[in-house]
């Protein structure tokens, strides 16, 4: 099951309590570990009781609470997932409001799929356009975050694009075609958002994960991320990986290794919002 969210920052005035014109937008996207695969009784203690300073859009605001996390792509309270975990703890650092647009489902990938016909054959390929498609469902969801936010009389300011995606494209597509499927997407986003250098942040996929992942596609990722290479992406933020524990299943994050993962995303959180 997909959902989708929205969380951004509130930049209202803590003195006077009038908003600012412009709320702070950012996006989260991927697969099955940022969908959430992770019992909510191993949240962190300071996140079992979150406060209503992160809130989800879900046809209006929503507060975030321990029953509905906003890692849970599947929309039910079972599952938490590295960016709650993230984001809870940088509005407490903050002191301000986080507003997410989230899109995730798990088993998916960048490679265009040629039959689509069900949940199974998903893809974030921008060419595709079926009904469990996740690009245009992603750019739905951005549209609709910010006519809402338009109708309050501000503005929305997409601040940063937070994908945990790669494992599935292992499986289903080559180096070079990612290549050129990761950037469309990434291109595409910046562009719908205005932004030719949003900022990026992506998990690294680690060869310890899974027996199909491919080193490739690891070669890609570090190529991406470094500067002068002819594959580097401007403000790509890779997030190391390689020494992360699974569960049982070998694909999916174990609860210590999901909070690795949130404590070396939320410095770059920090800094895109501080900034």
């Amino acid at each position: 099951m997909m959902k989708s969210w929205i969380t951004s920052l509130n930049t209202s005035d803590n003195n006077s309590g009038v908003a600012s014109e412009t709320v702070k937008v950012l996006i989260i996207m991927g697969q099955s570990n940022i969908d959430g695969r992770n019992l909510l009784v191993d949240l962190p203690a300071d996140i079992t009781n979150p406060s209503s300073l992160v809130k989800l859009y879900n046809s209006g605001w929503q507060d975030w609470n321990s029953t509905k996390p906003p890692g849970t792509g599947r929309g039910d309270s079972s599952a938490y997932s590295s960016d709650i975990i993230a984001t809870q703890r940088l509005a407490t650092s903050l002191g301000e409001t986080i507003y997410v647009v989230k899109v995730s489902q798990g088993g998916t990938h960048f490679y265009k799929d040629t039959n689509d016909i069900n949940q199974i054959d998903a893809d974030w390929n921008i060419a595709s356009t079926g009904f469990y498609d996740l690009y245009p469902k992603l750019i739905n969801s951005i549209n609709n975050a910010e006519n809402y936010i338009k109708a309050s009389g501000k503005k929305m300011e997409v601040v940063g694009l937070w994908c945990d995606i790669f494992e599935s494209d292992s499986i289903v597509s080559t180096k070079a075609q990612l290549n050129i499927d990761f950037k469309d997407f990434i291109n595409a986003i910046r562009t719908r958002v205005g932004k030719p250098n949003l900022p990026i942040i992506h998990r690294a996929v680690s060869i310890n994960q899974l027996g199909y992942v491919v080193q490739d596609i690891i070669d890609l990722q570090t190529e991406f991320a470094t500067q002068g290479h002819p594959n580097y992406i401007e403000n790509y933020n890779l997030i190391p990986s390689t020494d992360i524990t699974m569960q049982v299943d070998n694909v999916h994050l174990d609860s210590a290794s999901t909070e690795i993962i949130a404590d070396r995303v939320l410095p770059i959180l920090t800094n895109i919002y501080q900034n």
